[in-house]
């Protein structure tokens, strides 16, 4: 996620989806649609980690009037208290003002926000390998507009859990929403696999 001082907005995902085999990650499909970011009421909503609550929760989010990040929290509780070790989803709530709010299973999906830094790009990371991704990140925006940062950002972490295609939801101050999506190139040697649950 990239917020910019003049009000601009930069929202991506990657569309790989993996599993742990024998203690590895494994790419087992690529999402074709851009489900791990949905728009609603001039909000971008990143929402990922378990993919059936996730689907449950995006679901949710796109059934209310509007966009409340309290009734969303509560929501979120009630579909991981059964498994409250669950702590691989997160949640990006960027409103139309710019504001952005997070929520993590770790917190049990307390809604935090995430002030700006007015003075340069806000670059916040969110999902595997985030750590990394923020440092390339940083380092990509200094040379690259911000779009093709991103795109290489995603590129420098694709593995068996990132990667695939990157959607991107843009918007400037005051603008629509504009989707693109861009094809990544994942790495030689990826651990894929179709899994048959029994």
């Amino acid at each position: 996620m990239f917020r910019t001082p003049d009000g601009g907005a930069l929202m991506a995902a990657d569309s790989a989806v993996s599993v742990e085999y024998d203690g590895l990650p494994h790419r087992v499909e690529n999402i074709e649609d851009h489900d791990k970011i949905i728009t609603h009421f001039g909000h971008m909503i990143f929402c990922s980690g378990n993919l059936d609550r996730c689907k449950d929760l995006r679901c949710y989010i796109k059934s209310l009037r509007m966009v409340d990040c309290d009734e969303i929290s509560r929501y979120a509780q009630r579909l991981w208290e059964k498994d409250p070790y669950d702590n691989s989803t997160g949640l990006f709530v960027c409103r139309p003002d710019n504001t952005l709010l997070g929520m993590l299973s770790a917190q049990n999906f307390r809604v935090t926000h995430l002030p700006m830094k007015h003075s340069q790009l806000d670059i916040q990371t969110l999902g595997f390998h985030m750590n990394e991704a923020y440092i390339k990140a940083c380092l990509q925006v200094k040379t690259q507009n911000s779009i093709n940062a991103m795109v290489s950002t995603f590129n420098g972490v694709a593995c068996e859990e990132v990667g695939g295609a990157v959607h991107l939801f843009s918007r400037v101050r005051g603008g629509d929403i504009v989707h693109k999506k861009v094809p990544l190139s994942d790495p030689y040697g990826i651990r894929k696999g179709v899994f048959i649950c029994q």
